[in-house]
C-alpha cells in the first residue's frame, strides 16, 4: 500500500519499481537465510556479519 496522504517519496513509479525488485529478490533472500541457519550458529560473529552484509548488499543492489 502507498501512503498517498503523506508519501515518503513523491515519485510513485520509483517506489513501485523498488518494491517489485524486493519481491523479485525474495527467493535469494530466503536462500541466504536457509544457508545461514543451516551452517552457522545464530548470533555468532560470522552469522551476524553475513546476515548484515547480505542486507547491505541487497539494499545497494535494489537502490542501483
Amino acid at each position: 500500500m502507498l501512503n498517498v496522504m503523506k508519501p515518503k517519496n513523491e515519485n510513485m513509479e520509483e517506489v513501485i519499481v523498488r518494491e517489485l525488485l524486493y519481491l523479485k529478490m525474495y527467493p535469494l533472500d530466503q536462500f541466504r537465510e536457509t544457508m545461514l541457519i543451516n551452517n552457522y550458529e545464530k548470533n555468532s560473529n560470522t552469522y551476524n556479519f553475513m546476515y548484515h552484509d547480505f542486507f547491505l548488499n541487497l539494499e545497494i543492489t535494489v537502490e542501483n
